[in-house]
């Protein structure tokens, strides 16, 4: 059963693994020209089990958590909208052309506010990236500069 994000809050796809109501939705698979994620067809509780599991990887470079968003504590948040999926959509190029098949799309807070083109960017996300490009890097920094959205049109809230 998907829960309803207007009632218990929208999850983000890029939790901590230590995330409150944390789930493993994806595996980070490494290649020597680019790293993208393997999204399950289920969701997975994160355990002490799962993430001992990775040890002595920390679990965020591993696997992609969705977790509760917390909204005024993530310095992402800007009291209404997640800055981050904004960054990621204005930086980041797709790197897939059709939606990856998500298991948290119903709930998630970048698919609310951004839409197709965050999940166009996502399988590129990796939440703990010890070596990531430049642009990933612009896209994850809080204190980078964005432009403003276009008045003209809202962000895709459900």
């Amino acid at each position: 059963m998907v829960k309803d994000p207007k009632v218990n809050g929208f999850k983000c796809p890029s939790s901590p693994s230590h995330a409150s109501e944390g789930l493993l939705f994806g595996v980070v698979l490494r290649d020597t020209t680019r790293n993208s994620v393997a999204y399950l067809k289920h969701t997975t509780p994160i355990t002490e089990n799962l993430l001992a599991s990775v040890h002595p990887v920390r679990p965020e470079e591993v696997f992609r958590v969705a977790g509760q968003c917390v909204e005024k504590q993530c310095k992402h948040f800007d009291g209404a909208h997640c800055r981050l999926a904004h960054r990621i959509v204005e930086v980041l190029e797709p790197v897939v052309d059709s939606l990856p098949r998500c298991m948290i799309r119903p709930t998630c807070r970048w698919w609310a506010e951004q839409g197709a083109s965050a999940c166009f960017r996502c399988p590129s996300i990796i939440t703990c990236d010890v070596s990531p490009s430049a642009k990933l890097a612009e896209a994850a920094n809080p204190e980078a500069k964005l432009k403003e959205p276009d008045p003209e049109v809202s962000p895709r809230i459900i």
